[in-house]
Order: structure tokens, then C-alpha cells, then sequence
């Protein structure tokens, strides 16, 4: 972990158009963001990556976090990179 970013690895026994789905999906990304207040996609690559900023409303501080999907056979590995922009303050 450098700087509070953390970093997951997940493989998923499905392809990346079905995990694409589960994590763009319109009402996959409410279920996703429903504790967050303040979010905005910032990058996409159709079927790869995403990226997101994101804040709670009330609280300083902003923080990114990147989605990376890599075929690995007829499964897929995601990679899930949380990085603080600036850090919260409570």
C-alpha cells in the first residue's frame, strides 16, 4: 500500500463482457454507488477499464478508484485499484 492506495486481484470464472456488465451496468453502478454521494467517471476504455472519482457529500477529500479487466483463458482477472486523491478528514 503506497500513499492509502490499495490494490485488488480478483479471477472470476466468467468472461469480461459479463463482468464489463456487472460493474457498467446502469443499475449495477446505483447498487455499486448508493453509499456514495459525489462520483464521476473520469476514464473508460469500452470492455478494459474504468475509472471514477468519487467523494462523500460532508466530507473532504476525493479518492479514484480504476477497475482493469484482463482476459485469462475463458475467465477474468480484475483488478480493482483504490487511490486517494487527497486524504479524508473526519
Amino acid at each position: 500500500m503506497e500513499n492509502g492506495q490499495i490494490i485488488l486481484q480478483r479471477t472470476y470464472d466468467v468472461p469480461p463482457e459479463q463482468v464489463w456488465e456487472a460493474i457498467t451496468g446502469p443499475d449495477q453502478m446505483e447498487e455499486w454507488h448508493l453509499s456514495i454521494d459525489v462520483w464521476k467517471v473520469t476514464e473508460v476504455v469500452p470492455g478494459e477499464r474504468i475509472s471514477y472519482e468519487w467523494r462523500y457529500q460532508g466530507f473532504p477529500g476525493n479518492s479514484r478508484i480504476t477497475f482493469e479487466l484482463i482476459p485469462d483463458g475463458d475467465a477474468t482477472r480484475i483488478t480493482v485499484t483504490h487511490k486517494p486523491i487527497n486524504l479524508f478528514a473526519y
